[in-house]
């Protein structure tokens, strides 16, 4: 499936969603955020690029509005060869859902570092603080498109 097909189905998916949240209520527009928020993101990354592979990594996100944030996150992808991402998320906040765009860089070890740009979304279920926020993105790097899905662990300071 290409690229644009899968965005298309992801976005699709997305709408529907929200649509059944509005008609069953909406999302809380008085929805309570903490300005910062740190995370540690598991999940499995990629099935040409990165094969499949356990990723680690930190995130970091300042909510400068109730819309909007801006963060930084670094990811470790164990592979045949290891790979870092280092990223700038550009959050879009809309109650629980997160849209982001992060353009970046992945570090291939023995083969250098290359352009990245990760399009994604989450939906977070909070408990005070605390935040479980499963998520599923996109990666464009170098020609290929590789998938990231995983679940983010967190707190709002």
């Amino acid at each position: 499936m290409s690229p644009a097909r899968v965005g298309i189905v992801i976005l699709m998916a997305v709408s529907a969603l929200q649509s059944v949240e509005a008609a069953e209520g909406g999302h809380d527009s008085t929805h309570a955020y903490h300005s910062d928020f740190v995370g540690v993101f598991t999940g499995i990354t990629g099935e040409v690029r990165r094969d499949r592979s356990f990723t680690l990594g930190l995130e970091y996100a300042h909510r400068f509005t109730e819309s909007f944030s801006l963060g930084a996150m670094v990811e470790f992808v164990n592979a045949d060869h290891d790979f870092w991402v280092f990223a700038v998320p550009f959050g879009w906040h809309q109650g629980h859902w997160k849209y982001y765009v992060a353009p970046g860089i992945e570090h291939e070890s023995g083969h250098g570092d290359h352009g990245l740009l990760r399009v994604g979304v989450e939906y977070a279920f909070e408990l005070e603080q605390y935040e479980i926020a499963p998520q599923v993105a996109i990666d464009f790097v170098d020609g290929d498109t590789v998938f990231v899905m995983g679940v983010t662990f967190g707190f709002g300071l």
